[in-house]
């Protein structure tokens, strides 16, 4: 038998000959695995990188949001016992306000009245609007019901899987649309004046700065709220200052600096976060606070003034005879600038006025509300100009999420939201949720796998039935999502990235396998006349299959070197090119407070790099045995005769 350093001799020999063809099969039997290890390299880094964050804010807390399924919200409006019942109340409103308008001795017409009932088409039935204020009151028990069942059956399930810890949320006003009886509208001060906007069109989400806070905030349970605080800050109201977390773009608004350009250097952002970090902490911003009516007579003293601007010149102008305007001095009712409404004139308009108190008008009200920002989250992610950065920011972020947010124990200073409060515990309505944590991973993914809710005929065609009933008999009527925190995903993450770079390891070890089989054929065929002179002089087969298999395995190496040098090359370029970048949206994120920490897209999996470098090399040899054996069995003096 051959000495092994002497077939290793002969192997690197055969290396240095038909080098294009090497060079070629090398980098066509690589290319492959070059991808692989690269997209292996930037996962590896980013999961690590992401886990090195999230060592602070909520990155290590295992917390879901439970949220109800709605029942209300199907079938139900068609419920001809509650059809006919808000046929009744409306009937009965109409009459209630034609007897109060003739006491007042006012005109009402009731064919004003906006019906809530309505005829559906497709159905062939009418149905009544579960969001009127007569489908409210219709609601109402069937909800307190609802609603109490839901609660105690989450409070056993909770108690069932051992969650450590539950807490509440409640949105404190809508994304965009009018004001509603359980929230005012949100107008800015800006420049000691009150900016009040009649209209908004776009993507509220768009709305960066103090503008934000108009679409509304969230109230979320202090215990859950407090990671994100700034250093030396507490949740405490003081001097009539509500607490607040906002968003980033905010707080750099409110220490007086301009937003940093989009395409500004890396550098220049992270020095831009010190200086927001240093300078934030409890400054204050003040915002007015307008329930529906107060809003509603702003709006009135615009357009007149707009209207008085525009026609003051024309012959046929008439100004209205009790005209507004604006007040100077931010968040308060509007200044009467006219009236010479006649004495019966102002008779009527007070009783009309009346009129509408009595069914369900508030009196004007406003109040300026001063905010202390304690915290920085980030800011919604834009979706004008949705760039890499962004997937980052949305499948991995450990935040308490977007937007602005006030601690729960701040209700009593905001008794404006009263009633969005009261929902905390006791309502199963859109915007109110549960937060349940638990101690590992797998104890949230189980809570999560066994209570999800999967509705049954999902996709709602007609509305004929429930398709939340089943969940309700089987006993978990939930939707539930991980919450502020990577954790779960990083763990899903993982284990499904390694599954898939498994799988896509042995697909291309069997395209590499063929290249190599093609290749060490076409070699050992060319050198069928130095086989069989080594054969003339006394090698066995045994010997010739050493030097090729050891020429097979010097090839497979440089492969791997090959794969592994340019694989590293790619994620490095990767990692500069966006590892600024993610570092900025990471610490703002993450609120990580070692500003320091840099986020890296370069990271090894000793265990995948191991495994792809053996399947190489087996492969390889693998792919060899075919060519190289059936060239061994092929008779010496032939091949002497004929090169071919």
């Amino acid at each position: 038998m051959m000495l092994p350093q002497d077939a290793l001799l002969l192997a690197a020999t055969k290396l240095k000959t038909r080098r294009i063809r090497l060079i070629v099969t090398v980098i066509v039997a690589g290319l492959l695995f070059v991808l692989l290890i690269t997209v292996s390299i930037v996962m590896n880094g980013v999961i690590h990188s992401v886990e090195t964050f999230s060592g602070e804010g909520l990155g290590k807390r295992y917390l879901l949001q439970v949220s109800s399924v709605s029942q209300e919200d199907y079938n139900v409006q068609f419920d001809e016992t509650l059809v006919n019942q808000a046929k009744t109340k409306f009937e009965a409103q109409k009459k209630e306000k034609a007897a109060a308008a003739k006491k007042l001795g006012i005109i009402y017409d009731p064919a004003t009245e906006v019906s809530p009932i309505f005829s559906d088409d497709y159905q062939g039935k009418s149905g009544f609007d579960p969001f009127s204020e007569i489908g409210q009151e219709l609601l109402a028990d069937r909800k307190e019901v609802t609603a109490k069942n839901y609660y105690q059956t989450l409070s056993e399930k909770t108690k069932q899987y051992n969650a450590t810890g539950t807490y509440s949320s409640v949105n404190l006003g809508a994304v965009f649309g009018p004001p509603t009886a359980d929230a005012p509208t949100i107008t800015t001060i800006k420049d000691g004046a009150e900016v009040i906007s009649s209209d908004f069109t776009g993507d509220p989400y768009s709305v960066r700065g103090v503008d934000g806070v108009k679409n509304g905030m969230t109230a979320l349970s202090d215990e859950v709220l407090s990671v994100f605080s700034l250093s030396g800050q507490d949740f405490a109201v003081r001097d009539g200052a509500v607490p607040i977390v906002a968003p980033y773009s905010a707080a750099e608004e409110v220490v007086g600096l301009t937003p940093l350009s989009s395409g500004s250097k890396s550098e220049d952002q992270l020095e831009r976060i010190k200086t927001v970090r240093e300078q934030i902490a409890g400054k204050t911003f003040s915002v007015c606070l307008r329930n529906s009516s107060s809003l509603e007579r702003q709006q009135t003293a615009q357009q007149q003034t707009k209207d008085y601007e525009q026609n003051k010149d024309k012959k046929d102008y008439r100004r209205p005879d009790l005209m507004f305007t604006t007040s100077e001095t931010p968040c308060q009712d509007v200044v009467v600038s006219r009236d010479v409404r006649s004495s019966y004139q102002k008779q009527q308009d007070a009783k009309y006025e009346e009129f509408e108190r009595m069914f369900g008008k508030a009196a004007p009200a406003q109040r300026l509300l001063t905010f202390r920002i304690v915290g920085i989250t980030s800011d919604p992610p834009g979706f004008e100009s949705f760039q890499i950065t962004d997937i980052l920011s949305s499948l991995l972020t450990s935040s308490v999420g977007t937007g602005w947010f006030v601690p729960l124990s701040a209700e009593k200073a905001l008794p404006e939201y009263a009633a969005s409060f009261a929902k905390v515990g006791k309502s199963t309505d859109y915007g109110v949720s549960t937060y349940v944590e638990f101690d590992d991973a797998a104890g949230a993914k189980k809570f999560t796998k066994e209570n999800t809710c999967e509705p049954s005929g999902f996709g709602f065609s007609g509305l004929t039935s429930d398709p939340f009933a089943s969940c309700v008999a089987d006993g978990k009527p939930f939707f539930i999502n991980p919450f502020g925190s990577s954790s779960i995903a990083l763990e899903d993450l993982r284990s499904g990235f390694s599954r898939i770079f498994n799988n896509t390891l042995f697909v291309i070890a069997l395209i590499s396998a063929l290249i190599m089989m093609g290749t060490v054929g076409k070699i050992i065929a060319d050198s069928r006349r130095e086989t069989a002179v080594f054969r003339a002089i006394g090698a066995k087969r045994l010997d010739i299959a050493q030097i090729y298999v050891t020429y097979v395995l010097l090839v497979s190496l440089v492969i791997v070197f090959f794969s592994g040098l340019a694989g590293y090359l790619l994620a490095s370029l990767v990692n500069n090119r966006y590892s600024a970048d993610f570092t900025v949206q990471s610490l703002v994120s993450f609120n990580a407070s070692d500003l320091s920490k840099r986020f890296s897209l370069v990271g090894y999996d000793l265990k995948q790099l191991g495994f792809l470098t053996f399947v190489i090399i087996v492969g390889s040899l693998l792919a060899s045995l075919v060519p190289l054996v059936t060239n061994l069995h092929r008779n010496p003096i032939k091949d002497m005769r004929d090169e071919r």
